[in-house]
């Protein structure tokens, strides 16, 4: 079993953070803080529409914020809700991508990645195009993408929210395969409730419009974890928890905007 280190240096913070999109446009983000440790898989659970992947563009450096601070690794991972493969890349082309950007030369890039085509289970395909693959293939795909941009630290945009319920699962328990053998630190959104019980070690939680220091819910499950295990009564009671949190804050964005 995986193992946080509550002292240690944050991978990803953002601290007392305001941003709007411009100066004329109401705020996102409002004096949020928050934090994720090494090795943690940490998921920000909120409405659709609320302004969760803004704060991603933050952490990649692609916005600055009108106010606060905010601390991410040079090198970051990022895997958004659709796979973005390059259809005239084979796989093991798509995943050495990154490394070339880098500098890399193309049988660097080409050994590193073929050290970790097993692991995410893409050996037996590294010649196909997307084409020719699934749609939970291609998000492995992105995912070993991703990993090889990051050097195994990720941010997760809803990424198995466009697959069908059964591959999603079968997804979802992969990823903590994956983050398990691969040391991998995790920032991952999602509007799913299942979803976050799965994944997370814990939960940031926004109710409403701005988006305010979250509510912080350390999941009640040991690892490893599966989808059955989103049924005990425990995990059950954070969930309904939860929607009422969810089901109050849209009221009272609601009243807000009257």
């Amino acid at each position: 079993m995986k193992q946080m280190y509550e002292k240690s240096q944050p991978v990803f913070s953002l601290s007392h953070v305001s941003y709007r999109y411009d100066a004329k446009a109401p705020l996102v983000l409002a004096d949020v803080s928050l934090h994720v440790q090494p090795g943690e898989i940490v998921v920000i659970l909120g409405p659709s529409g609320s302004g969760k992947s803004t704060i991603f563009r933050l952490l990649s450096q692609l916005d600055s914020p009108e106010q606060g601070s905010v601390t991410s690794p040079e090198k970051v991972g990022f895997m958004p809700q659709d796979d973005l493969l390059l259809p005239w890349r084979r796989v093991i082309e798509q995943a050495m991508l990154p490394l070339e950007i880098q500098g890399f030369k193309r049988k660097d890039a080409r050994r590193l990645v073929e050290d970790r085509l097993q692991t995410f289970g893409l050996e037996e395909t590294a010649d196909k195009y997307p084409k020719e693959l699934s749609g939970g293939m291609k998000q492995r795909v992105s995912l070993l993408r991703a990993a090889m941009a990051g050097q195994n630290t990720l941010l997760l945009d809803e990424p198995f929210s466009k697959l069908d319920a059964l591959t999603r699962v079968s997804m979802q328990e992969w990823l903590l395969q994956i983050w398990e053998e691969e040391s991998l630190t995790i920032l991952f959104i999602t509007h799913d409730l299942d979803e976050a019980l799965l994944l997370a070690d814990r939960v940031l939680l926004f109710t409403e419009m701005p988006l305010m220091t979250p509510i912080e819910t350390v999941v009640p499950l040991g690892r490893p974890r599966n989808a059955e295990d989103i049924t005990k009564p425990e995990a059950q009671a954070v969930k309904r928890d939860w929607l009422q949190r969810l089901k109050h804050g849209r009221e009272r964005t609601i009243a807000a905007s009257d």
